[in-house]
């Protein structure tokens, strides 16, 4: 307490000696439950600066192999087992990237797809496709839906790091102002 109160004196500016002060000027505070990101902390830090991956995959390890591949390339993971919940998801907290099967307990990948590239907010989200389905057509339809990017499985490190550069060059092409004349 001594310690926060003499933060909270420096903070607001307050001189001489605490002995002085009054105690019913004390002002007490409840902790915030929702979770803060402590910037003391560099491991914090960085994450905040870390762009995010969305992992839409129903198989739990497929899943995690998935998100250490894109970890290793400096992203924080975030995984959905089902359309429904990667569209909860994105609601939420709209990734810089999202992996998704097409093979979907809920839905199918192409709905999600279309879902999120039919809206203004998530419109410009970069969707790589990941999937089984390896037939021309599934990779035709894939890209009529607004995906931006395929990998087939079974797929290699590689082929996921090309996409992740991939979908990383299409956000700062469109984040660039654009110069006309």
């Amino acid at each position: 307490p001594s310690r926060a109160r003499s933060l909270i004196r420096t903070m607001a500016g307050i001189t001489g000696p605490p002995e002085l002060e009054d105690e019913s000027d004390a002002c007490e505070f409840e902790p915030r439950t929702s979770p803060i990101p402590d910037l003391a902390n560099p491991l914090s830090r960085r994450e905040l600066l870390m762009p995010t991956a969305l992992i839409v995959e129903d198989e739990p390890e497929a899943n995690k192999l998935l998100a250490m591949l894109v970890q290793l390339r400096g992203y924080q993971t975030e995984s959905a087992l089902d359309g429904a919940e990667a569209l909860d998801h994105v609601r939420r907290r709209v990734p810089d990237v999202i992996f998704l099967d097409l093979m979907l307990p809920d839905v199918d990948g192409y709905d999600v797809c279309r879902s999120l590239k039919s809206s203004g907010s998530t419109s410009q989200i970069p969707i790589i496709i990941v999937t089984a389905r390896i037939t021309a057509g599934n990779r035709m339809e894939s890209f009529c839906a607004g995906a931006d990017d395929y990998v087939a499985k079974p797929y290699t490190p590689d082929e996921i790091f090309a996409a992740l550069e991939k979908a990383q060059a299409w956000k700062q092409q469109i984040a660039e102002p654009r110069v006309e004349g």
